[in-house]
């Protein structure tokens, strides 16, 4: 290795929530250079660095890939992320596993271990292609956590984590690392050693702050032991010496053993409280987070004491940016105090560590001494042995013979040798023995140093109680002054309530001081009033209908009630002041002061609205005369071009001009007579309203208000009694009238009948028959013109003769005799309307010719005063719906798509739509589906007792099929509208009504049953299918039995159509929330779950609403605003609309023999679409709300709404104008 430390800077990219809140980039990296700029003038300097755009593998070869080579050689290593939390360490580092992450984003830890794993692997081979023993490895994998200033186990998942941790850190006596209580994992490949990664990493704590997400808590601290057993090299010579081992002549191989450890530690980022925004817990985690750092010089190897210092220094740096930063409040106090705690705490933790180390040093040094003595002794026992045994020698010598000096001289150099040797070994020990010494000696010092260290553990234990201490009253400082805070802060709104109360008395005495005020002046002014002469438009009042009169002299009544009220607030002064004190007295007194005023508030408003029906009444007068008055005009300017007869013809004409412009002129006064009163009592009403009764009432004892509360009790039961008396009545005489009605009308039309037998053989009563019809005929087609009193008994007339069926157009002649209709109707005053039971039929929709458009009158005056009720009203045959008449505007008859009738009677939104040509079926949200009759335009039956909304109806064949929540009923409308089926979900029928006894609307779903969206008919109407869920239920109506689903929707099927093919399959197009349209070939006789037979692409971006088909091609309609147009034949897509509405296409529909579509959408729009090009012919709003379904038959279309009506509309002469120019366009196009 170059180095022994390197400085490695990495600058992470921007986060998406830096890049939304508009962060800015304050780095600049030189380049070719290791060095960063940060802001405009402060530059670092680094080993190397990497900008955002550095990817993982070249942060790794430049930094890591040298060190595992390392490890091979038997050097230990360390890789280790610092920085701020949120910097990126555990991506850098590896630590944080993604499932889907890709290779290129792999951390130095799992590139790490596939580099040692791959180097291990080419170390073996390269030793079995040069024939050298292959070298063997042992690697040890360990995982640990600093958390909260405790070292966890993260291999360890038995462990318990209330409890505090047992392991142990040590040092041994060569200064190397060592653990107690750690779990060591052997590994044996790269696959086993990333799972053990992984395992620790899913174990280490992580938690969410204000800067990070996954904010890593902990300091992580993942260890590889590499052992390595290799063949010695051949030029190590010294090794050769110390290691080679002789049997014989024969020599081994020399071996020698390497171990390495690599430390890769992710440091939990610094962090500042504020930034973060930590509190409880975290606000601890931060803490120790900081303090931990210090832990991570015993750890790791290769750092030296300058590192020691250095990690002081940057402790000290951070302990004081959060005191700084936490110094402006009480909790920023209280958040210095934890953290010096925690500081001595560690501290405190690092000194007994120190002491612990001591007395393991003098232990050792305790176990040496013993040693040394006992080889000395042992050394020196052999040295008096080897004296002893050569005095033996030499005085055996001294026996022996002059011959063997030889060998006594060679055992003399043997055993001087050995005297060498053992003194060679004796000098050993002495230099040992005085190095012994010398430990000795600096044992004293070491105790000393330990006796400091436990004396400033003491010192910092007394420290960290007082500490406490003073935190602990800090706490109750800071809890007493917010107690005081919060009660100077109650008693401060307390103040400002009773202010407020006051303010509100004095502004309410200030109101009724300013009414009182009001009122006398009002006094006054009328009494001003009465003094005044006579002017010529009250005179001009005597000549006025009773009615005029009446409403005339109403007002002074209001003006007598305004003084009585001022007399009565004269004696609340009174009230207010015994209001303490309950009397029965004073309780009456004021409910008859209520009671009076009550009762003048009823008669004022009485006669507002008395005043208005006359106002009305005179308006609708002076509308007839007008209208009169310039039909009289025409017919004189006519009469006047013509030159014929004119004096004798306009001078009868300019009189009833005359007569007309004078009763216009009386009516105009006595209109502006009502206004004025009208006037008079709308600001008598305005200024004094209830205002006087609420004083009354809050001026009151609760024993008084109990004995208001029940004389209004009694009043209001009272009044209710009476009510309804008179609603009985109502009822009763309107019996009275309708049979009144009847019967005259009998009389009216046998009446007419004679006179019309007697006509044939008078001419002249035939003349006057005529000119009877004909006027009757001007009149009925006027738009203009008003019915007056005579016309009513005319048109009663002919409305009669439309009944039989016998009108006859005549040709137009003068006439100054009395016609028929006026012998018939002389008092026009007393002339019966028409009742509804005699009003002429509806003609058949289907039968509507074209010419009479939206004018035709297809009943008699009661329907048409019906068709000016607001929709939600019921007409005289009580809730039974009817289909009325649209009125056409100039833009609606030149409209491609018109509006003819409108079906009213639902009481909540429609929202399925069936029909025929002389039936339509609406379901809708009050629970009931209404069977409508074309031909007549009026409700026949209402099919009810459905559990929730009506949501699909359809009919065949006399039978009605209907469909709420999981059931659908089957009704026999021959037979007084009876349900005969009920048909779940799931494929189980019941006899008779199911949800009979259900009378209240059901929400929920049995289990085993799913929601119905859909059914469909096929065209012979043998067959029904009900879209429940993902999946389409087929029915056999001839049994009443289930034959199967279709099956392959991933979304719950939302609509569906069917067609019969040629080779007399059923072909099913269903449409589902999945965004897919599928296709079923539903054979006769199929049993069980049929799969789809085509799968149309591309589908929808979204759920499909709409299906509709024509020929051999359908339409489709999607939440997402489009319509696609699809070939049956080739299954492939045509033509389409991306955006043919503005929101969900929810309906579709053939407009009737005529190649066009009709779409519907939520927003109530229509629009056309011609079905070659699926071009725009034209759009229009149908509905003010949403429109939920099309149907059509042979002449009409038919849309229901959530506007709780059902609209029929015709296609007029002008679409095939428009359709006829967007071919030729087409055509042109083409060419």
């Amino acid at each position: 290795l170059t180095t022994d430390e390197m400085m490695v800077k990495m600058i992470r990219p921007q986060l998406p929530r830096e890049k939304i809140e508009g962060c800015h980039i304050c780095t600049y990296v030189m380049p070719g250079e290791p060095q960063v700029i940060l802001g405009k003038d402060k530059a670092f300097t680094y080993d190397f660095v990497f900008d955002m755009d550095s990817q993982q593998d070249a942060i790794y070869s430049t930094c890591t890939e040298k060190l595992i080579e390392g490890c091979f050689e038997g050097y230990n290593a360390t890789v280790f992320a610092y920085g701020q939390t949120g910097s990126g360490k555990t991506y850098t580092m590896g630590t944080g596993f993604d499932v889907n992450i890709a290779e290129e984003e792999l951390g130095i830890i799992p590139r790490a271990v596939h580099h040692l794993f791959k180097g291990i692997e080419e170390r073996r081979q390269a030793a079995q292609e040069q024939g050298r023993p292959v070298p063997e490895f042992k690697i040890n994998a360990q995982f640990l956590e600093l958390y909260n200033e405790e070292v966890l186990d993260l291999f360890d998942s038995t462990r318990d984590m209330k409890q505090k941790s047992h392991i142990k850190i040590h040092e041994d006596a060569n200064g190397g690392i060592y653990t107690v209580g750690v779990t060591t994992r052997t590994v044996s490949s790269e696959a086993e050693m990333i799972q053990c990664l992984k395992l620790g990493a899913l174990s280490r704590t992580t938690a969410s702050t204000q800067m990070n997400v996954q904010s890593s808590r902990s300091h992580a601290i993942f260890t590889i032991h590499l052992c390595q057993v290799r063949v010695c090299a051949s030029d190590n010579q010294e090794s050769e010496n110390d290691n080679k081992v002789s049997n014989g002549n024969n020599e081994m191989d020399e071996y020698e053993t390497l171990t390495a450890k690599f430390h890769f530690v992710d440091l939990a980022g610094s962090e500042r409280l504020k930034r973060t925004g930590a509190t409880g817990d975290r606000a601890k985690e931060g803490i120790s987070i900081n303090c931990g750092l210090v832990s991570f010089e015993v750890q790791d190897t290769s750092d030296h004491e300058d590192g020691e210092e250095e990690e002081e220094e940057e402790e000290e740096e951070i302990d004081v940016e959060e005191s700084s930063d936490d110094s402006d409040s009480e909790s920023d106090e209280k958040e210095n105090y934890q953290a010096d705690l925690a500081n001595i705490t560690c501290e405190i933790a690092i000194k007994q560590k120190l002491i612990d180390e001591l007395e393991n040093s003098q232990r050792r040094l305790h176990t040496l001494k013993q040693q040394y003595e006992q080889k000395l002794m042992m050394l020196q026992c052999k040295i008096r042995d080897t004296q002893l045994e050569r005095d033996r020698v030499l005085h055996n010598m001294t026996s022996v013979e002059s011959g063997t000096e030889d060998k006594a001289r060679k055992i003399k150099a043997e055993y001087e040798k050995k005297l060498s040797v053992m003194n060679k070994e004796l000098q050993k020990l002495q230099s040992a023995q005085k190095e012994h010494a010398r430990l000795l000696k600096n044992q004293s010092q070491y105790e000393k140093q330990l006796k400091k260290l436990q004396m400033d553990v003491t010192e910092m234990k007394k420290t960290k109680v007082r500490l406490m201490k003073q935190m602990k009253e800090q706490q109750e400082k800071n809890r007493l002054n917010e107690s005081r805070r919060n009660r100077e802060i109650a008693s401060l709104k307390k103040d400002q309530r009773k202010q407020e109360h006051q303010l509100k008395l004095l502004e309410a005495q200030k109101r009724q001081q300013e009414l009182i005020l009001r009122r006398k002046t009002e006094e006054v002014t009328a009494l001003r009033r009465q003094v005044r002469p006579t002017s010529g438009k009250v005179v001009r009042k005597v000549n006025l209908p009773e009615a005029a009169q009446d409403s005339s002299h109403r007002p002074p009544s209001g003006r007598m009630y305004s003084s009585s009220n001022t007399s009565s607030n004269g004696t609340w002064s009174s009230y207010r002041r015994t209001a303490g004190v309950y009397s029965t007295r004073m309780a009456r007194n004021k409910w008859q002061t209520l009671e009076r005023r009550i009762t003048d508030v009823i008669m004022q408003r009485m006669t507002i609205s008395n005043m208005e029906a006359d106002m009305n009444r005179l308006l609708k007068q002076r509308e007839e005369l007008t209208k009169r008055k310039e039909k009289v005009i025409r017919k004189r300017d006519r009469l006047l071009k013509e030159g014929l007869e004119a004096e004798k013809t306009v001078l009868p004409l300019n009189e009833e001009v005359d007569a007309l412009t004078a009763n216009i002129d009386y009516i105009n006064d006595s209109i502006a007579d009502c206004q004025a009163n009208i006037m008079q009592m709308e600001e008598t009403k305005e200024e004094g309203d209830t205002v006087d009764v609420s004083a009354v009432i809050g001026c009151c004892t609760l024993a008084e208000a109990r004995f208001l509360l029940d004389h209004f009790m009694s009043m209001a039961i009272n009044k209710g009694l009476q009510a309804a008396q008179r609603e009985s009545q109502v009822k009763v005489m309107e019996g009275r009238l309708k049979q009144t009605e009847i019967t005259s009308a009998t009389q009216n039309q046998l009446l007419f009948h004679m006179l019309k037998e007697k006509a044939e053989f008078n001419p002249e009563l035939d003349a006057l028959l005529g000119n009877a019809l004909q006027e009757n005929g001007d009149d009925s087609s006027s738009d203009e013109s008003a019915q007056s009193p005579s016309a009513e008994g005319t048109t009663l007339a002919s409305d009669i003769m439309k009944f039989c069926g016998e009108t006859k157009t005549r040709s137009k002649a003068r006439r100054r005799t009395t016609t028929q209709m006026e012998l018939l109707y002389a008092n026009s005053d007393s002339a019966p309307d028409a009742p509804t039971d005699f009003s002429s039929p509806m003609l058949s929709l289907a039968e509507t010719p074209d010419g009479c458009g939206v004018d035709m009158d297809l009943s008699g005056p009661s329907v048409r005063d019906y068709t000016a009720l607001s929709p939600g009203f019921s007409s005289k045959m009580g809730s039974m719906g009817v289909i009325n008449p649209v009125p056409s505007t100039k833009s609606s008859r030149s409209a491609t798509l018109q509006c003819v009738h409108v079906a009213e009677g639902h009481s909540k939104a429609v929202l399925c739509v069936d029909c025929t040509d002389d039936l339509l079926f609406t379901g809708s949200k009050d629970r009931t589906c209404k069977v409508w009759n074309l031909v007549t335009g009026q409700e026949i039956m209402s099919l009810g007792g459905h559990p929730n909304n009506v949501v699909s109806v359809r009919y065949s064949s006399s039978l009605v099929f209907t469909v709420s929540t999981s059931y659908i009923k089957v009704w026999d409308i021959r037979d007084s509208a009876k349900c005969i089926r009920t048909l779940t979900s799931s494929g189980q029928v019941t006899l008779g009504d199911i949800c009979a006894s259900n009378t209240s609307r059901t929400v929920t779903i049995p289990s085993g049953e799913n929601q119905i969206n859909q059914i469909a008919l096929n065209p012979n109407g043998m067959v029904l299918y009900a879209a429940a869920g993902n999946s389409v239920r087929v029915w056999d109506l001839r049994r009443f039995a289930s034959t199967g689903k279709l099956l392959g929707h991933l979304g719950p099927v939302m609509c569906l159509t069917v067609d019969r093919s040629g080779n007399n399959q059923d072909l099913v197009i269903t449409g589902s929330k999945d965004h897919y349209i599928k296709l079923f070939d539903v054979s006769e006789g199929s049993l069980g779950s049929i799969s789809p037979t085509h799968n149309f692409e591309p589908p929808h971006y979204d759920g499909i609403e709409s299906l509709v088909i024509q020929g051999d091609i359908f339409f489709s309609g999607s939440r997402d605003n489009g319509i696609k147009k699809w070939d049956l034949d080739r299954k492939d897509l045509l033509q389409q609309v991306p955006n043919a509405h503005r929101d969900w296409v929810c309906a579709l529909g053939i407009v009737p023999s005529t190649p066009a579509l009709l779409s519907g959408c939520r927003a109530g729009v229509l629009k056309l679409w011609h079905t070659d090009s699926l071009g725009p012919l034209g759009e229009l709003k149908g509905h003010e709300s949403p429109i939920n379904s099309i149907a059509a038959n042979s002449s009409h279309l038919f849309t229901a709404s959530d506007d709780r009506t059902v609209k029929i509309w015709r296609a007029r002469g002008g679409l095939d104008s428009t359709l006829e120019g967007v071919d030729n366009a087409d055509e042109v196009a083409s060419n």
